[in-house]
């Protein structure tokens, strides 16, 4: 053991009675080993996270502080607060080197707006996020965004995984110089992932920009939009497909979010029919990619555009007959 530490931290040490004699290069092993345990042992953690959810019995309330129970037996870590105030929250605790940092959400006061008077009539894609019923588009450039960024990375992993091949060839053919030279040249992985991470931000950040932009032109009292269809997960897909980040989920989410904070209400209607039926006549229609096309009546429009205005005929109909039966 004694042995292991000196190696690890460069210090010098006695050879073991078995590798004795041997004919070792002895520089060169050491520094496969550092390598070895700098690659696949986590680092020690200056931060710890811990969540709380409310007053637990873990979590005790007291003046001036809160008393957290260890898992010594009869010892509490006592935490001072500056304030009296007590949360019915979720509160997460960062313990670092030098202190503890609570960090506690607050409410986001709601912000009503007077001239927020239409109903906005719509239906969320991957390709663009919104198509209105009157034909506006808003986030028309979300999935050539998305598509460029899967197609990026996927020849980045196509590349990445013939250097990994030719390194393990490398080191198969007694090569480490030239395996380490290959892996620390070229499988950067902080590199890969810092790029992915501001490629995702710049999405998220244009999705909400996005959002924000459509609440303020249409200026809506009532969003209507039809519910979301769960596909088969058990299909098998291609490697272009996985790697594919659809971003409808989050839109989904951020848009109920941003409907609560501007005080609009958000409804869902049932999403039967409204890609297959024509919004003109009501006949069966045909998709090909992004249009669609009635036999029926000659209408030709995208998929997305006949979609809102089947939305809209919809929630109209479900009204009128509301107001019949009253």
């Amino acid at each position: 053991m004694r042995t292991q530490s000196n190696v690890l931290n460069g210090e010098p040490y006695e050879m073991p009675d078995k590798a004795k004699g041997l004919a070792l290069d002895t520089n060169r092993l050491n520094s496969r080993i550092r390598r070895m345990v700098r690659k696949y042992l986590t680092p020690a953690q200056d931060r710890v996270q811990v969540v709380f959810q409310g007053i637990t019995k873990r979590l005790l309330l007291w003046e001036r502080g809160i008393y957290l129970v260890s898992r010594i037996p009869k010892r509490r870590v006592f935490v001072p607060l500056g304030n009296n105030e007590q949360y019915d929250r979720q509160i997460l605790f960062i313990f670092g080197k030098t202190g503890v940092v609570l960090h506690i959400p607050v409410e986001t006061k709601i912000k009503k707006h007077g001239d927020y008077t239409n109903i906005v009539f719509m239906y969320i894609e991957n390709k663009a996020m919104f198509t209105l019923s009157d034909g506006t588009v808003y986030g028309e450039t979300l999935g050539q965004i998305v598509f460029l960024e899967t197609l990026r990375l996927d020849l980045k992993n196509q590349e990445r995984g013939k250097l990994i091949r030719k390194a393990e060839n490398c080191g198969a053919d007694s090569l480490p110089d030239k395996a380490e030279a290959i892996e620390n040249n070229n499988l950067v992985r902080q590199k890969y992932d810092s790029r992915k991470a501001r490629e995702w931000a710049d999405t998220i950040r244009y999705i909400n920009t996005e959002i924000n932009w459509m609440l303020r032109e249409e200026k809506p009292t009532r969003i209507v939009i039809p519910s979301r269809v769960l596909k088969d997960r058990e299909k098998h897909y291609s490697r272009t497909v996985n790697l594919t980040r659809s971003f409808q989920g989050y839109v989904r989410e951020r848009l109920a979010f941003k409907c609560r904070l501007h005080f609009v209400e958000l409804m869902e209607i049932g999403s039967k029919g409204t890609g297959s039926l024509c919004a003109v006549c009501g006949a069966e229609g045909k998709g090909w990619k992004d249009e669609f096309v009635c036999e029926s009546c000659g209408s030709r429009t995208t998929i997305a555009l006949n979609s809102a205005k089947n939305v809209e005929k919809k929630y109209k109909k479900m009204e009128s007959d509301l107001n019949k039966n009253i």
